[in-house]
């Protein structure tokens, strides 16, 4: 079970279906288990996230996602502007949160609003 949500969030897929069947199939303890397969999955997905963003450049990756997508340039934008807004804002996306993470740091969110948009 905890190797199939590994999978299933190296996927992108949203965590919360497995999460509620471990739950439901193993009590407690079974959510705490996939939890922690879920953090591992999150930090393979950071780790590669990152060293693509150092081989590719950052700032040539955030200036190319920027012209390509109009809606991209508003975030960056307002990124650039009022950060702890655009992140509450980010949260509310109706992604798998490893996709909004993985395109926070290529977006090269600062650290603080980061992490304040983590906790709430």
């Amino acid at each position: 079970f905890v190797a199939m949500n590994y999978c299933w969030l190296l996927c992108f897929m949203p965590e919360s279906p497995i999460l509620a069947a471990a739950g439901y199939i193993f009590g407690w303890l079974g959510v705490a288990f996939t939890f922690l397969a879920a953090s591992l999955a999150g930090l393979t997905i950071y780790a590669v996230s990152m060293g693509l963003k150092r081989l590719l450049k950052r700032e040539n990756v955030r200036a190319w996602l920027c012209e390509r997508y109009p809606e991209i340039r508003l975030l960056c934008d307002m990124i650039d502007e009022k950060p702890f807004r655009a992140m509450m804002l980010a949260r509310f996306l109706y992604l798998p949160t490893p996709v909004i993470n993985c395109g926070l740091s290529i977006l090269g969110v600062p650290l603080l609003p980061f992490m304040t948009s983590i906790v709430f």
